[in-house]
């Protein structure tokens, strides 16, 4: 999570305008006036070029980063506490009332729960089922890594393994990959969910066919009738995300309650920390959090607006993943181009514009210090009570640590190595790119963004009503928010085959055969990440700065 879900974000924030700035994208000419000085790094001692081509030990410029590093990191730090409150106030509410699956614990809850008990192996590492699912897997993963030595051929297994299929010219291409690594956990979700997520796939693909052959397209943020599929399906989301409000009304309202003082029969003590702490650290966290963007240059108005947003997504896609498993689940829009889209990049400031473009590191990515993972973790914590006092503590401690080794290691690795041009440049140029659109291209939300937004939303209030009042209806509204998210068109394929193996389980044996199967899953998750492991230890040992991806999205 640190290197892939933030640090390569983040990083590219700070050092990327000085450095990729050419006369042919313009961004001295359009933005640079407007880059706050104290959250990035300028080249006028060689600190950002020695970081991106290589400069060795005796250049290396550690103060050109520290101040800008430690500003960063206070605001992160606000907004971990603003996460951990929120998770605080909500953990109640899905797992003890909603009781939602949380896919993703299942295998580390089985592993503590059995070894804890009997102090030795869990029982389904002692069945034959998980140790086929295991080897097979480690097998063909450490047979690719002995192609890397040449003239063995590499088994296509793994998400480098990709290939699309070309439904037609007016549709775009359907990625075909098996994502192991999603895949097992997925198949701890609903089948119910999982069925609804590629049946809402093709049904957006059928609508953009129908609009492209009709001409329709969006002219706003993004253009092209996918864009028009794409807030439609927002729509739905934001929808699902006020009706878990709205359900859990009773609950949010005895938390106020109970940190006003007048609901002392509220008892929050399996809490990480108590409701009052939390609603407190909210408020408190989200006023500097506020002030701390103010400052960087974004409007008193636009920093409220920017901030619901991001919120309101971080919430909604926490419950979403801990209903569904989808380890991979993405934002369906980032907050900051969803801020541009409602308010109109013409209607911005330069200063404001600017401002949202350097948020991306928080606003395209939950998973690095958002609700999901916190959330998950107390859930595992639920299995030791004892030990969850001092539970927030560590992770703290672990956030800070880990916020200065993996950003500390790759400011050294790009400065003292090959240099982090070649660690990919699309994560530093890509939102910098999108803020020369927005300053050249003034916009505003188009009425056709607007009532496909409408009808999002009425549809998934639809699914809901079908939902809970008919317990046989087939379709789960969850499957229309994400279906058409950008990392759910790119695992559609691993999606629908765990919904395939799941359902013939399902129908051949029931939920005793299902039950059965589980081991070898575990067994291939497992082996997967054994796989994982040992080639990043064939890498460093015999390919020193030249590594080979072996697992992605």
């Amino acid at each position: 999570i640190p290197g892939k879900a933030f640090v390569d974000y983040f990083l590219g924030v700070l050092a990327s305008p000085y450095y990729y700035a050419t006369p042919e994208n313009q961004w001295l000419e359009v933005f640079s006036q407007h880059l706050p000085k104290w959250l990035v790094i300028n080249n006028d001692r060689g600190a950002v070029q020695g970081f991106y081509e290589g400069i060795g030990a005796n250049e290396f410029l550690w103060g050109e980063w520290i101040f800008p590093l430690l500003w960063w990191f206070n605001m992160l730090a606000a907004l971990f506490v603003i996460m951990a409150c929120i998770t605080v106030i909500f953990r109640r509410q899905w797992v003890d009332h909603e009781r939602l699956a949380f896919p993703l614990v299942r295998i580390p809850m089985e592993l503590i729960a059995q070894t804890s008990q009997s102090g030795q192996l869990p029982d389904f590492m002692k069945s034959r089922q998980f140790w086929i699912g295991f080897s097979v897997t480690f097998a063909f993963l450490a047979w690719n890594c002995l192609s890397y030595f040449g003239d063995v051929p590499a088994i296509p297994i793994g998400t480098n393994y990709r290939t699309n299929i070309q439904w037609s010219t007016s549709i775009p291409p359907t990625p075909v990959q098996f994502n192991l690594f999603m895949m097992c956990f997925a198949f701890f979700a609903e089948l119910q969910v999982l069925m609804s997520i590629w049946v809402f796939y093709l049904l957006a693909i059928l609508e953009i066919s129908i609009f492209n052959q009709l001409g329709l397209s969006a002219s706003g943020v993004g253009g092209g009738a996918s864009f028009l599929v794409k807030t439609q399906h927002f729509g739905g989301f934001w929808v699902f995300v006020f009706w878990g409000f709205w359900i859990g009304r009773h609950h949010l309202k005895s938390v106020f309650m109970k940190a006003l003082g007048r609901a002392p029969d509220v008892d929050d003590s399996s809490e990480l920390f108590s409701y009052r702490f939390a609603v407190i650290g909210l408020i408190l966290g989200l006023f500097y959090l506020g002030f701390w963007l103010h400052a960087m240059g974004m409007s008193v108005g636009i920093t409220i607006l920017f901030l619901t947003i991001t919120l309101l997504l971080y919430i909604g896609v926490a419950r979403i993943v801990a209903e569904t498993g989808l380890v991979f689940l993405d934002l369906p829009v980032d907050s900051n181009v969803m801020t541009v889209g409602l308010t109109g990049s013409s209607n911005l400031s330069p200063t404001d514009l600017t401002a949202l473009a350097l948020t991306h590191t928080i606003s395209h990515n939950h998973r690095g210090i958002g609700i999901s993972s916190l959330l998950h973790s107390l859930k595992v914590a639920d299995t030791f009570a004892s030990a969850k006092k001092g539970f927030f503590i560590v992770i703290c401690l672990v956030l800070a640590l880990t916020f200065i080794v993996t950003n500390g290691y790759t400011i050294y690795a790009g400065s003292m190595g090959t240099g982090a041009h070649n660690f990919g440049p699309i994560n530093a140029t890509l939102y910098y790119n999108q803020l020369v659109t927005w300053l050249n291209n003034p916009f505003t939300m188009s009425y056709e963004e607007i009532y496909f937004l409408v009808f999002g939303a009425l549809f998934t209030l639809g699914l809901i009503f079908l939902h809970y009042q008919f317990p046989s209806w087939p379709l789960h509204p969850i499957g229309y928010t994400v279906a058409f998210t950008d990392i759910i068109q790119i695992e559609i394929v691993s999606i629908f085959m765990v919904w395939l193996i799941k359902w013939i389980l399902l129908k051949m044996g029931g939920f005793e055969l299902y039950r059965k199967t589980q081991p070898v899953v575990i067994g291939v998750l497992l082996g997967y990440a054994a796989g994982v492991a040992l080639s990043f230890i064939v890498d460093i040992t015999w390919f020193p700065g030249r590594g080979h991806n072996i697992h992605n999205w």
